[in-house]
């Protein structure tokens, strides 16, 4: 219930701002846009992708889980929809999922979902901590609060470092199982969590590779801002790719906020916000950001199909 109604919140918020603006002349500049941007656009979304299932490919290669870079694409776009729609996005659990049925290691796939999202948590919010000291220093504007984010950098930095390492997590595991399990599931939730350690550990044995994952996922980043700045091109909007590159990851950290469907209406609002900045009307950053939503939709529905067809194989198999 309190899940249903955080997720009010974002829908009575985008429901505001499209009270406030005139609706027919955000219709006009949508059919307007240039397809040849719009086209390069998500061509490069198609590469953030790539760049993205090759990151938690490499992952697990650490664990030497050895699947075809199709196949991690593949499970990537099936853990999509359920990713966004979650809140946290735990539903990327369901990559672990999807790759059990291949008979690998539920556990241990699940340990390479984890350290994807933590380096995800970690770049967005390095990221995000440039944008704001920028913001602060050189415009003199408080986008978002530095010293929250700086908190929220060492805290999840400090959670990695507890959470992959057993010996200080085995008490509260110990305890969490004789509390809350029965003990009829006991050995096979210990057994489970053995395998995810079993992933930690053969992950951070495998620094190279740790290191070049890290990496990708800054390039994906990096493909991440051209995205949005030829999506912003597409809309005829001018404004520079410094400032694309500064604005992405306060977006992208207000979509996170577990407050909305599919971060409609907090979207919108940091959108509004930071286009404001560059004297962008209301009109064109919610245009900017139903295009940028429905590009969104257009991945998360390629997901889902994959997993009907994959469906179907089983069945007919």
């Amino acid at each position: 219930m309190k899940k249903i109604l955080l997720g009010l919140i974002g829908i009575i918020l985008f429901v505001f701002i499209l009270s406030q603006i005139n609706l027919t002349k955000t219709l006009s500049i949508l059919l307007t846009i240039n397809s040849t941007y719009l086209i390069i656009a998500i061509i490069i979304s198609l590469c953030t992708i790539l760049a993205k299932a090759k990151k938690w490919q490499v992952l697990l290669q650490a664990e030497e889980i050895k699947i075809p870079f199709w196949q991690a694409t593949k499970t990537w776009l099936i853990g999509f929809p359920f990713s966004i729609a979650t809140p946290g996005r735990i539903g990327d659990i369901m990559r672990a999922y999807q790759l059990k049925k291949k008979n690998v290691s539920f556990g241990k796939c699940l340990s390479s979902v984890i350290i994807d999202r933590f380096f995800d948590i970690i770049l967005l919010l390095m990221f995000t901590l440039i944008a704001a000291i920028y913001f602060a220093t050189v415009l003199n504007i408080e986008a978002v609060s530095i010293g929250l984010i700086s908190c929220l950098l060492i805290g999840i930095i400090v959670l990695i470092i507890i959470i992959t390492n057993k010996k200080i997590t085995a008490k509260i595991i110990s305890l969490f199982l004789n509390a809350f399990i029965p003990e009829k599931h006991k050995e096979k939730t210990s057994k489970f969590i053995n395998e995810i350690y079993s992933g930690f550990d053969l992950i951070k044995r495998k620094k190279i590779l740790l290191a070049k994952s890290f990496l990708i996922g800054i390039i994906a980043w990096l493909i991440e801002f051209v995205f949005i700045y030829f999506l912003a091109l597409a809309l005829n909007i001018k404004i520079d790719f410094w400032f694309v590159a500064l604005i992405t990851p306060i977006i992208a950290l207000v979509d996170a906020i577990p407050i909305s469907v599919f971060g409609l209406g907090t979207r919108e609002a940091a959108v509004v916000f930071l286009f404001q900045i560059k004297e962008i009307n209301i009109e064109t950053a919610i245009a900017f950001s139903l295009l940028y939503f429905s590009i969104y939709l257009l991945i998360a529905l390629s997901g889902i199909l994959l997993l009907v067809i994959d469906q179907i194989k089983q069945k007919n198999h």
